[in-house]
């Protein structure tokens, strides 16, 4: 069978020297990249340029969405939805490669974040983790992680070479994407099973949320003895106990109260919010 060796191409992979192949006395040329599917791969075998091109796309669709996000007569469960389903997944396309890494996701979470803003209609120093957690946007690190964990759980079912390349890892000195994933759930997860990367991301998620509302939040958690867990958005639908709401109510009022300066003309005691 005669083959065309003009339109063929060969990639080597973390090869010093050229490679030179030839088919059928014809020369194959070489080439540093190639897309397959929509995902880049390149001799390094980084996830650079994968990152580059969904954080470039997911810009597009951005731009081409601009005035459906900035419209004030859409609902905002629409502009979330257009976010949920049409930017995250072009963002985190292949994102079972470049996962459980927050820097390597930051590019694309920044794209994220810009329709984010112009949805909430807030500025750069809004906190981005209660916007998000308020409209319900799942982060692109939480997505990308999750899917990863999936991969790694569910490929060495699968017939093909990845699955003897994760039951059987290769033995090299550089880290690989299967030592990576191994090292990741033995790091950070309870066991090796589906839904435990969820886990602890939203542990670390919690420790590390320094905003303002948090602090505000935890304020009026110490009315009920213990931090609460409720989002704005459940205190607003009326989920919460009636208590809760006339505990906190009580404790804004203390705060116009101390900022008047009302109480300085008062010798006697406050009365306690609990009886």
């Amino acid at each position: 069978m005669a083959v065309n060796a003009s339109k063929c191409a060969i990639m080597a992979v973390n090869c010093d020297d050229p490679a030179v192949l030839k088919l059928q006395r014809q020369t194959v040329c070489t080439t540093d990249q190639y897309t397959y599917l929509g995902y880049i791969m390149n001799p390094k075998w980084s996830v650079a340029g994968t990152i580059k091109n969904n954080k470039m796309k997911a810009q597009k669709a951005m731009y081409a969405g601009y005035y459906f996000l900035n419209r004030s007569d859409v609902l905002t469960e629409l502009k979330v939805r257009f976010i949920n389903s049409v930017l995250l997944p072009i963002g985190c396309y292949g994102g079972e490669t470049f996962g459980m890494s927050e820097n390597r996701c930051r590019p694309i979470q920044t794209v994220i974040d810009q329709a984010t803003r112009m949805v909430a209609k807030v500025g750069k120093n809004a906190a981005m983790e209660r916007i998000r957690e308020e409209l319900g946007i799942r982060s692109v690190f939480l997505r990308t992680s999750t899917a990863r964990e999936r991969a790694y759980i569910k490929w060495p079912a699968s017939k093909t070479w990845i699955a003897d390349l994760i039951n059987q890892p290769i033995k090299a000195q550089k880290s690989t994407w299967v030592t990576g994933c191994s090292r990741w759930i033995k790091k950070y997860c309870t066991k090796n099973a589906a839904g435990q990367t969820v886990i602890p991301l939203a542990n670390r998620k919690a420790k590390n949320n320094k905003s303002k509302i948090q602090h505000w939040l935890g304020l009026v958690g110490k009315l009920l003895v213990e931090k609460s867990k409720k989002s704005l958005s459940q205190l607003r639908s009326g989920a919460a106990d009636q208590i809760y709401e006339l505990e906190t109510a009580k404790f804004f009022d203390g705060i116009r109260v101390a900022k008047s300066h009302i109480l300085e003309s008062i010798s006697d005691l406050p009365a306690p919010l609990k009886q």
